[in-house]
């Protein structure tokens, strides 16, 4: 479904991941570790195509990610940005409308929001953003769902919930990829886990030791 073909991101001041190279396949939820500034947004950024890479490219469902139009783009894959704000003054009930797909199930009472329909959706707090976005991302069924530290801001029963909640949407054969700054979370739902370090991607194979409880900052 993604395929990452000899992949180079970051600025021209600075690379964060340089030559990287792998394959996320449907089926999978994939979690992204490493402090802060370490690359982890730009590398979500990259792969919704809000970033250009340095070098390489990347495959999406077989056809080039830059070959894509925003509109066909939009159809195939959601990002939920970490900074959760709407420029738009509207009732949360018109968030969750926008770009909704016929088969939207009932995630509005999955994710507790029936009481937040008829509040304008920048008064929530993060928490409840965060259910909201992952709500309007998981109604619109998109084959990519990639997520920007959604769970910072929940206590950790809802946490556990919306991590959940990812992995069995790719249970159906979607690809999910979400940063982290729990590694505990990571191992726990993901069925891939990957380090951001000395530019390069690192594939970790079985929880550290070093990082069992930690929070990466």
């Amino acid at each position: 479904m993604l395929h990452f073909e000899h992949l180079t991101i970051g600025y021209a001041d600075r690379i964060f991941i340089k030559n990287f190279t792998a394959h996320f396949l449907p089926g999978q939820l994939v979690g992204i570790l490493g402090p802060n500034g370490s690359g982890k947004t730009t590398l979500l950024k990259t792969i919704a195509k809000l970033t250009p890479p340095t070098e390489g490219r990347i495959i999406l469902g077989g056809m080039p990610l830059q070959a894509f139009s925003e509109q066909n783009l939009a159809r195939v894959r959601s990002y939920i940005p970490a900074e959760l704000t709407c420029a738009w003054p509207l009732a949360t009930r018109h968030v969750l409308e926008i770009g909704r797909s016929a088969d939207h199930r009932n995630w509005i009472e999955t994710l507790d929001l029936g009481n937040l329909l008829d509040q304008t959706f920048n008064t929530l707090s993060s928490g409840e953003k965060a259910r909201v976005l992952l709500a309007h991302s998981l109604m619109r069924s998109p084959k990519v769902i990639l997520a920007d530290e959604i769970t910072s801001h929940l206590d950790a029963l809802y946490q556990d919930k919306l991590m959940d909640l990812l992995r069995d949407y790719t249970r159906t054969g979607k690809v999910g990829v979400v940063v982290l700054h729990q590694p505990d979370l990571a191992y726990e739902f993901c069925d891939q886990v990957f380090m951001i370090e000395d530019q390069k991607l690192h594939l970790l194979s079985k929880k550290p030791p070093q990082l069992k409880g930690q929070i990466l900052s």
